[in-house]
C-alpha cells in the first residue's frame, strides 16, 4: 500500500493523502499482453495529462511510482516530493 493525493479533500493550503492498494507497474512484467497493454495506455495517459493539462509532472524515473490494481484496473501515482517539473505554457504548447 502507498500513498496518493486525495484531491476532494486537499486545498491550497491542506495536502491530504490517502493509502491505495496496488503493485509497482516494474513487477507487473509477467502479466498477460492486453493488461500489460492497457497498463501502458493508463500510464501514457496520465503522462499526456500532467504535461498538456496540468502543465505539473513527477519526473522521478522510478516505476515503483506508478501503482496498478488489478481489481479496479486503475494506475495510480503514488507521492513523490522529491522530483517534480513545472512546465510554462511556451513548453507544453
Amino acid at each position: 500500500m502507498y500513498c496518493v493525493l486525495s484531491d476532494n479533500l486537499s486545498t491550497k493550503h491542506i495536502f491530504t493523502t490517502e493509502l491505495v492498494e496496488g503493485i509497482p507497474v516494474d513487477r507487473c512484467v509477467d502479466m498477460d499482453l492486453e493488461t500489460r497493454q492497457h497498463i501502458s495506455r493508463l500510464v501514457m495517459g496520465l503522462f499526456l495529462k500532467e504535461l498538456f493539462e496540468f502543465r505539473y509532472m513527477q519526473t522521478d524515473p522510478n516505476w515503483s511510482n506508478f501503482l496498478y490494481n488489478p481489481e479496479t484496473r486503475q494506475v495510480k501515482l503514488s507521492i513523490n516530493l522529491g522530483i517534480n517539473e513545472v512546465f510554462v505554457n511556451t513548453v507544453a504548447s
